[in-house]
C-alpha cells in the first residue's frame, strides 16, 4: 500500500473529529510515519517548523487517532495499526449515503482552502442534504458563514452541530456569542454544555477541544469581572494545552485585574511568543493591547499587589 490510502483514511478520521482536514504538517508527519522516517528526517523535509514543534504535533496526532481507532497509536506502531484497521473495515460503508456526504464535504473543505467561499458552501449543503446527522458538514458550513461575515447563520449552524454532539462547534459557538453579541452569561451556559460533553466522553473529543472551551469559558468570566475564576480555569487550560495564544492574553487580563504585574507582564510577553504559530480565529485580537501593555508595565516597577 503507498502513502496515498493510508492518507486519505487518516485525514478521514481526523476530518470526523475535527471538522478539518490533515494540514501540509499534519500530511508530512503521516507520510513520514508511514515510511518509517524520524522525527529528525522529517524536520530535514520540513525546516520551516522546528524539531519539537513537529513532535509536539505528531503527539497530538498519534493521540487523536488512538481515540478514533479505539486503541494506542504511536508512531512507530501508526503503520500497523492502520493496516490491521484497514483489514477489519466492510467493503461497503454502512449507509450508502454516507460515502457521497462525505465526499461533498472533503470538496467543500477544498474549495473553502482555495478561497472560493461561494462553491464550498453548495458542498456543504449537498453534504447536509445527503446526511442531515453529519455534524462536520454543519461545522464546515458555519465556518463558511463566518468568514462571510453572517454569524447569525454561523451561530445556527453551530448549534446544530453541536446538537449532533460536535464538542468543537461549542468553542466557535462561545466565541461569536461573546465577541458578536456580547452574552457573555449565555457563552458561560454553553461552555459548561460543552465540557460535560467532553467529560462524558459522549463524542470523540481530546484535550486541545477541553482547553479551547475552558479558555472561552474564562474569557466570559473576565468579560463577567470573575477574575480568580477565570484565572483558575486558564491554569487548567494550559496545563492541556499550552499553545494556545489567547490563554496567554486572557490570563496576563486576569492576572493585571488581580493586582499581578510581573506575572502579567510574562503573560503578555507568551501571547507575544505563541502568536505565529497559533491558528485560532482570534489569534490578533490582543495583540496590540499586549504590545501597549508590555511597554506600559516596562516603565514601572514590576512588583506584585494592587495597580494603583
Amino acid at each position: 500500500m503507498d502513502v496515498k490510502a493510508p492518507l486519505e483514511c487518516v485525514n478521514e478520521l481526523v476530518l470526523a473529529q475535527t471538522g478539518k482536514p490533515l494540514n501540509d504538517l499534519q500530511t508530512l508527519i503521516v507520510s513520514g510515519a508511514w515510511e518509517g522516517s524520524s522525527y529528525q528526517k522529517i524536520h530535514d523535509d520540513d525546516p520551516h517548523n522546528n524539531y519539537s514543534h513537529i513532535k509536539e504535533v505528531g503527539s497530538r496526532l498519534w493521540k487523536l487517532l488512538s481515540k478514533s481507532l479505539g486503541e494506542r497509536v504511536e508512531k512507530k506502531s501508526f503503520r500497523a495499526t492502520l493496516e490491521r484497521y484497514s483489514r477489519r473495515q466492510p467493503p461497503a460503508i454502512e449507509s450508502v449515503a454516507v460515502e457521497p456526504a462525505i465526499a461533498a464535504n472533503n470538496l467543500g473543505l477544498d474549495y473553502y482552502n482555495n478561497g472560493d467561499l461561494t462553491q464550498a458552501k453548495k458542498e456543504f449543503d449537498l453534504a447536509i442534504k445527503i446526511q442531515p446527522d453529519n455534524a462536520a458538514s454543519y461545522y464546515n458550513q458555519a465556518w463558511s458563514y463566518e468568514r462571510f461575515g453572517d454569524f447569525n447563520h454561523a451561530i445556527k449552524l453551530y448549534r446544530k452541530a453541536a446538537s449532533h454532539g460536535f464538542a468543537a462547534a461549542y468553542c466557535n459557538l462561545v466565541r461569536l456569542h461573546i465577541i458578536e453579541d456580547k452574552k457573555y452569561d449565555l457563552a458561560v451556559d454553553i461552555c459548561g454544555q460543552g465540557l460535560k460533553l467532553v467529560k462524558e466522553d459522549s463524542v470523540k473529543t481530546d484535550k486541545i477541544v477541553k482547553a479551547a472551551l475552558l479558555t472561552y469559558l474564562s474569557w466570559a468570566w473576565i468579560e463577567l469581572g470573575l477574575y480568580e475564576e477565570a484565572l483558575e480555569k486558564l491554569q487548567e487550560s494550559l496545563e492541556l494545552d499550552s499553545d494556545r495564544a489567547s490563554t496567554h492574553a486572557l490570563m496576563a487580563q486576569a492576572l493585571e485585574n488581580l493586582g499581578y504585574r510581573t506575572e502579567a507582564a510574562e503573560a503578555w510577553k507568551n501571547y507575544v511568543n505563541k502568536y505565529p504559530k497559533c491558528d485560532s480565529r482570534d489569534k490578533g485580537v490582543w495583540m496590540g493591547m499586549a504590545r501597549k501593555r508590555l511597554k506600559e508595565l516596562s516603565c514601572t516597577s514590576p512588583t506584585n499587589g494592587n495597580l494603583d
